[in-house]
């Protein structure tokens, strides 16, 4: 018996056993500990990427192109029309504007048209608005009206911008 006592063979495989069961219990405590943070963050991290703030499924970038280009008209007045800020709002920044917009009762290329068209303007093969010297001829010499193309390019810009609040809105939805 006292020979079996001292003997150290399988003394490693005894060691090994209880340094493997340590390292589990161990990668176990850890995971425990772990787990309940990563499923938080993995929560937060679903949200923000679902919420559209942070990744977009459409652009405004068409209408907002527009837009510019509309209000870069000579004489028109494009204030209030800051395009490139409504993929930057937040949905109650951009509800205002679009409840503000249509409160405002802008008057859009096709009012314009038609109130120059009443008041006896046409356009030319160029767009501009004005009179010709013989209303029956086109080739007779035509006079630009300044005021009646103001409001025709005021009212393009509006629809520009009357198309890119509806893009963003649209953007949101999506």
């Amino acid at each position: 018996m006292n020979t079996f006592l001292r003997d150290e063979t399988g003394a490693v495989t005894v060691d090994w056993v209880v340094l493997t069961a340590a390292l589990v219990g161990l990668g176990l405590a850890v995971m425990g500990v772990v787990a309940s943070g990563t499923e938080d963050l993995t929560g937060d991290i679903d949200e923000q990427l679902t919420d559209g703030s942070i990744i977009r499924t459409a652009f405004t970038g068409g209408s907002v192109s527009g837009a510019s280009a509309a209000c870069g008209a000579a004489g028109v007045s494009c204030a209030g029309m800051d395009a490139s800020a409504l993929s930057g709002m937040t949905g109650t920044a951009f509800d205002a504007e679009v409840a503000s917009w249509a409160a405002a009762g802008n008057p859009t290329a096709a009012d314009a048209a038609a109130a120059n068209t009443a008041a006896n303007f046409v356009q030319d093969d160029t767009g501009t608005w004005g009179t010709y010297a013989d209303p029956n001829d086109t080739t007779s010499t035509f006079t630009a009206d300044a005021g009646a193309n103001t409001a025709y390019n005021q009212g393009v810009a509006n629809d520009a911008y009357s198309a890119a609040l509806a893009a963003e809105g649209a953007a949101r939805q999506n």
